[in-house]
């Protein structure tokens, strides 16, 4: 692998949604000058400890990284710009919030090189983005929208919700068409989770049953692919050439780093995880592979993770690549469950991958049990 993907974590956001579960706390001043000024001695850390390879893709993740100053976004930028060598183009994604947006850091973002936005949507239906508590309106996607043609950003994701209370196909859809109507390149769809530790779960908010919550994914899943998009991973919609290179890297178990809190990285051949505690990352920014004595992943992990993170793409694990990863074959790895599963049509076999069929896919984290 001679090259690194990094991910950012920019914990702050101006307001925090009763459904997230991600680490975030409401931004200000004091508190970004404090993170930032952590997030670099944790970047000295990696650039003095190791000589890393070019970054080739770059997500800044949150929180809502543009609820970031001018200032703290500028600094940011610079300090990852100055510390790392990079492959010409990378891609670089930013999340933003529509509410967050406006031509002064966009101008910012692209002076830094940034190319694509994942733009927290979540739906165009003013009720139902009451109900998720969001700060924005479907007229403020509109406007966001038009901010980011001016500014030249053409790869354009927009983060989608659906299966919460009151989803319906009628809902789901209407939105869609709203969505596509501004021409996004690509599409991430997720389904609510409650999560412990969110004011949903603390309020025990109830979601759809898993009988129309699959319903629901499998009338957005038609929609988009009716529509010209291609279903390439789980919960990923792209049109042809815009998939995110960034998190193909984490489905094919490529080396990435995290900084920031709550970061995860796969790096040295070991999975290890920042604090998730934003005033504790702060006081202890190094990561826990400077502080601790990390063993290297198994083969039998590796494999698994290979395996786990490699089915959410659609096209399956290339059966060479996996032995020449790992020195064995797919075929003979995981004869038996693989035999049934294929009986069973939740997997197929073609003569390059393995990979989910249709129903495998609505059912696969059953398959991956069954596999392992």
């Amino acid at each position: 692998m001679n090259t690194l993907s990094l991910y950012v974590h920019v914990p702050f956001c101006m307001h925090l949604c009763p459904y997230c579960a991600f680490s975030k706390t409401l931004w200000n001043a004091d508190l970004e000058r404090e993170y930032l000024n952590a997030l670099k001695e944790e970047i000295k850390f990696y650039t003095q400890a190791y000589e890393l390879p070019q970054i080739s893709t770059l997500f800044l993740g949150g929180g809502t990284p543009s609820s970031l100053s001018e200032q703290g976004l500028d600094t940011l930028l610079n300090l990852l710009t100055q510390s790392f060598q990079w492959i010409d183009e990378p891609e670089k994604t930013s999340e933003m919030n529509p509410e967050t947006i406006t031509p002064e850091k966009l101008a910012i973002y692209k002076h830094y090189g940034f190319n694509r936005v994942s733009l927290g949507v979540q739906s165009f239906n003013n009720s139902e983005l009451e109900y998720l508590g969001r700060q924005h309106k479907k007229e403020v996607i509109y406007q966001a929208i038009d901010h980011l043609k001016n500014a030249q950003f053409k790869n354009i994701n927009f983060d989608f919700m659906f299966g919460f209370k009151g989803s319906t196909e009628k809902k789901v859809i209407d939105s869609l068409i709203q969505a596509l109507e501004l021409n996004p390149s690509h599409l991430s769809t997720y389904a609510l989770s409650i999560e412990p530790g969110t004011d949903y779960f603390k309020n025990k908010v109830k979601k759809v049953t898993t009988e129309q919550e699959l319903y629901l994914y499998k009338c957005v899943k038609a929609f988009l692919e009716e529509n010209g998009f291609c279903h390439y991973e789980v919960s990923a919609f792209s049109k042809p050439g815009f998939e995110c290179k960034h998190n193909r890297a984490y489905w094919t178990l490529s080396p990435f780093i995290g900084i920031g809190p709550s970061a995860s990285s796969f790096f040295q051949t070991t999975h290890y995880k920042n604090t998730s505690d934003v005033k504790h990352y702060i006081q202890n920014p190094l990561p826990p592979i400077a502080t601790q004595t990390l063993a290297p992943l198994s083969q039998d992990d590796m494999m698994k993770d290979f395996l786990v993170a490699q089915l959410r793409l659609l096209e399956g694990i290339h059966k060479v690549d996996f032995e020449q990863r790992f020195g064995v074959s797919f075929i003979d790895r995981y004869k038996s469950p693989l035999k049934n599963l294929i009986e069973a049509h939740f997997l197929q076999e073609t003569d390059t991958h393995i990979k989910v069929t249709t129903q495998g896919l609505f059912v696969l984290d059953s398959v991956l049990e069954a596999l392992l």
